[in-house]
């Protein structure tokens, strides 16, 4: 920066002589050719600071475009580091609002084993398996009662069955013997 602002004195200080000398020029009864020559003649240190301060002017002009095209990278270099800055901090607000969240109950203990086999039991409901409700053996002797009326009267025609004799033991031996 100091290198910056001592060229920019010395610049203006070169202007300074410049001008001058125009200003020495215009004010001469001399046309404008001759006294450029003539200038060049008796002052060449003008000339040669006039080239070197074009030289400067021009470097100073490349620079200042270069500082601001600089510039303007640094503005989008920083909007980008913002926009960056502000993802990893939403990304840390989601970390740390999941870390805060409870912990999950634990899973629910699992189902009882069935019951052991219990003898007892099992032999009172095989008793009262046998057994038959009072409702059942109303509609039996119901139904029943209902059959043997219906065959009474002569409603139903039943098959006719052959008579069975009852063996007596001869009989018995006979049967046996035949065989």
């Amino acid at each position: 920066m100091k290198d910056h602002n001592s060229t920019r004195q010395k610049l203006e200080s070169l202007e300074l002589l410049v001008n001058n000398s125009r200003y020495e020029a215009k004010f001469e009864n001399q046309p404008k050719n001759l006294k450029d020559e003539s200038a060049e003649i008796f002052y060449p240190e003008v000339s040669d600071h006039t080239e070197k301060y074009n030289n400067v002017v021009v470097k100073l002009e490349l620079a200042e475009e270069q500082v601001s095209n600089y510039k303007h990278q640094n503005n989008i270099l920083l909007s980008k580091v913002q926009e960056l800055e502000c993802q990893i901090q939403k990304l840390n607000n989601e970390v740390s609002a999941s870390d805060l969240l409870p912990i999950p109950p634990p899973p629910p203990p699992p189902p009882l084993p069935p019951p052991s086999f219990n003898p007892i039991k099992s032999l009172i409901t095989f008793i009262h398996a046998g057994k038959k409700s009072a409702k059942t053996l109303k509609k039996k002797k119901k139904a029943m009662s209902e059959m043997i009326d219906a065959i009474k009267k002569g409603n139903i025609q039943l098959k006719p069955t052959p008579k069975v004799t009852s063996l007596t033991p001869k009989k018995m031996k006979k049967q046996h013997s035949v065989k």
